[in-house]
């Protein structure tokens, strides 16, 4: 019965102008922290694209040395370090892209563009 409530009493908390920026801003802190858990959970969970093709370059080499070596675990286990080094390599590529875009933008934002 929301008719019968005094009209000062809206349901709704009055905050000044100081209040309001502090609230937000204390949301937008709680939700980068929430997103930088994340992260951290996913760097854990996952080697880097680097990471696996180095270890995977160890373990060919390691496997290729083993006697019960055979042609066709070899050529899957060359596969998988090739498409690391594939990865790796787009990876190298993006960042260098990004970079570029950085750079360019910083530079247009030195000389007022």
């Amino acid at each position: 019965m929301w008719l019968g409530c005094p009209s000062e009493e809206t349901g709704f908390q009055v905050l000044s102008d100081d209040e309001i920026t502090r609230s937000i801003l204390k949301q937008e802190d709680k939700s980068e922290d929430e997103v930088d858990e994340g992260d951290e959970t996913e760097a854990h969970a996952c080697p880097s694209h680097n990471k696996a093709f180095k270890c995977l370059e160890i373990a060919l080499q390691w496997f290729e040395r083993q006697r019960e070596r055979d042609s066709k675990s070899l050529l899957c286990l060359k596969g998988v370090r090739d498409l690391a080094a594939q990865r790796w390599m787009t990876a190298l590529k993006q960042t260098s892209t990004r970079n570029s875009f950085k750079e360019s933008e910083n530079s247009l934002r030195d000389h007022n563009i």
